[in-house]
């Protein structure tokens, strides 16, 4: 594949393959495919261009310091370059997203700084996530009174060991004890204060960002703010411990990443998989949704409305958009009912999603993640008909139709299979394939199926090479429906 074979040019020439690789001027071209990352040089056009505005770019430098968060955040977001790799399977393919999908981060920031004070809406979340994790009933409430809930240090040490990521700051349970007797006591107090120095001494050894705001002070006042904010964080960290050490978290990096993965805020990667899964759909390759924050970005429900579909159209339809729910307290109410339906309705919140609240969206996102860590989506479930279909051929076995048939042969085996002779394997490369050889392939098969197929909509190569949702799948059912009133296929 592309991939093994840049892999393998990689390890030849060390670190250089990459270095070349991000200066379009140091690129060697030999029969129109790249030495270096074995591209077509019509794939660098974009390079090219860029090359030619960097002393623009340069010269307004000066102007980019004022908005550096920005900058970074969109960088952050897009995954540098832009480069992501949408492979599945045993086919390895790098997408990249469009110059509009890419400009749309331009001015936006990846997340937006968390103000100081906790809104009412935060505050039940936090509260209903530290009875969820310690099974609390009835649940917390806002009403509570934050001393005598938390000022024993009793609950936050079970909250601690209860979203404890790795083995640093585990407590002891059975040395956190509530006052028995008399709390104002010599001995009753003693062993409070105890408890609360097991909770900084465990904040300490996790790293927590907070750690210098928790005292035993601060604990035993019970400091609305420091809880919240504490649970905050543990919270966070708990839900998002997993996208790093995702074995397939490497298609959401850009060149050079690698060695810092796990140095990487996960707040960003989970940002990446989100618009990784909206690059698949139709919407996400048409220049949007772009998704760089969990507030504003999120309000109007179509980028979650997207997502929900690319991961499970059968259970999340796209009933608030198509018609489009004009309604977005409607739409957002839709889509926690599609959350809801696939397990990740916890903490999920209608009101969260249409004021923007991204501590909520956040945790709402990462659950979704967590639940369902793939980078398939709909078109790769097994109970989908075309999916189906085409297992059932016997000739290839496709775990995403939308990326494991880029290549263009799997396309040929289909179509021999459902029409047979209608394909003419000396126009279709089979070994050593590159991305000319590939782009070849999905031309011919595009034009062999409009035409045999009599497709009422026009097929790309472009379509079939980058798996354009609203190409690929009505010329899939195409050849479908021609199978089952030829071959009698009965699914």
């Amino acid at each position: 594949s592309v991939v093994r074979a840049r892999k393998t040019q990689t390890k030849k020439m060390g670190d250089k393959s990459e270095a070349a690789c991000d200066n379009y001027h140091e690129h060697s071209f030999k029969k129109n495919v790249c030495n270096n990352c074995f591209h077509a040089k019509g794939d660098h056009a974009g390079l090219e261009s860029a090359a030619a505005t960097a002393p623009a770019a340069a010269a307004a430098a000066p102007a980019a310091k004022a908005a550096p968060a920005a900058a970074a955040g969109a960088a952050a977001a897009v995954g540098g370059a832009g480069h992501v790799t949408a492979s599945t399977g045993s086919s390895a393919e790098e997408h990249t997203f469009s110059d509009e999908f890419i400009k749309s981060f331009a001015n936006l920031q990846v997340s937006s700084t968390k103000a100081e004070a906790f809104t009412p809406e935060e505050k039940e979340f936090l509260l209903s996530a530290i009875s969820i994790y310690l099974d609390i009933s009835p649940p917390l409430t806002p009403e509570i009174n934050f001393q005598s809930t938390f000022g024993d240090a009793v609950l936050l040490a079970k909250l601690l060991n209860a979203t404890n990521v790795d083995d640093k700051g585990i407590i002891n349970e059975a040395d956190v004890k509530p006052a028995t007797g008399d709390p104002q006591s010599q001995k009753a107090q003693f062993g409070l204060n105890q408890n609360r120095d097991h909770i900084v001494k465990s904040v300490s050894d996790k790293r927590l960002k907070c750690a210098k705001r928790v005292t035993t002070a601060a604990i035993e006042e019970g400091n609305e703010d420091l809880i919240l904010s504490l649970t905050a964080e543990i919270v966070k960290r708990h839900l998002l411990k997993d996208i790093v050490h995702h074995p397939d978290v490497e298609r959401l990096l850009q060149h050079g990443e690698r060695k810092n993965l796990h140095g990487m805020d996960p707040e960003v990667l989970l940002l990446r998989w989100v618009n990784f899964q909206l690059l698949r759909s139709r919407h996400g390759r048409n220049s949007g949704p772009v998704v760089t924050n969990f507030g504003e970005d999120l309000k109007d429900s179509v980028a979650l409305t997207t997502l929900l579909f690319e991961i499970d159209r059968i259970n999340c339809p796209a009933t608030a958009l198509s018609p489009p729910e004009s309604n977005l307290d409607k739409r957002a109410a839709i889509t926690v009912e599609h959350l809801n339906a696939i397990g990740c309705g916890r903490f999920a919140n209608a009101r969260a999603i249409t004021e923007g609240i991204e501590l909520i969206n956040l945790a709402t996102l990462a659950d979704v993640f967590n639940r369902y860590p793939t980078f398939n989506s709909s078109y790769a479930l097994a109970d989908n008909p075309i999916l189906r279909w085409i297992n059932s051929l016997g000739v290839v076995t496709v775990g995403d139709y939308l990326t494991d048939m880029t290549d263009g042969i799997t396309w040929a085996q289909i179509v021999d299979r459902a029409m047979p002779g209608a394909v003419d394997w000396k126009m279709v490369a089979t070994s050593h394939l590159n991305n000319i050889k590939r782009r070849n392939n999905c031309q011919t098969m595009a034009a062999l199926v409009a035409e045999k197929f009599k497709l009422k909509m026009d097929l790309t190569q472009e379509d079939l090479y980058t798996g354009v949702e609203d190409r690929v799948t009505p010329a899939l059912e195409a050849i479908m429906k021609y199978d089952v009133d030829t071959n009698h296929y009965s699914g």
